[in-house]
């Protein structure tokens, strides 16, 4: 288990639990860096309609992310407070690409920003792959 001075990485929901949970859990325990998931995304919590596209949502869904993301920054703010680094937040190429993806990373950013004065660097990661830290940043939703 990482001792509370390893530095933190924050993955994405479902990457630590993923067929590459080996290769990520077993490189963060090599480089002795803590992981720590962030909760679902809202809108990944729908299968795909006829459409394709996901139903949006519930409202109450929604607030639960906020409530979740929020309290998890709270618990990083305290860890800056001691002095504990944060190197950044890796996610799935898929969660990268899409609108819907990008729209909350904007959101956890922000959240970032303003519980935690932390301006967070977004690695997307394919299947197998580990963190290089020098990706390109992801771009915004806009």
């Amino acid at each position: 288990m990482a001792e509370s001075t390893d530095p933190i990485l924050l993955v994405g929901h479902g990457m630590c639990s993923s067929s590459a949970a080996d290769g990520l859990a077993g490189w963060a325990a090599r480089e002795r860096i803590a992981l720590w998931e962030l909760p679902i995304p809202a809108f990944q919590l729908h299968p795909a309609t006829a459409s394709g596209r996901p139903a949006p949502p519930q409202v109450a869904e929604r607030l639960a992310e906020l409530d979740d993301l929020e309290a998890l920054f709270e618990r990083v703010a305290a860890e800056l407070a001691e002095g504990r680094p944060v190197l950044g937040l890796a996610v799935s190429p898929e969660l990268a690409s899409t609108r819907s993806g990008r729209a909350w990373l904007d959101r956890v950013r922000g959240i970032a920003a303003g519980i935690a004065q932390l301006s967070i660097t977004v690695w997307p990661l394919g299947v197998g792959e580990l963190p290089a830290f020098e990706a390109a940043e992801v771009r915004s939703a806009s």
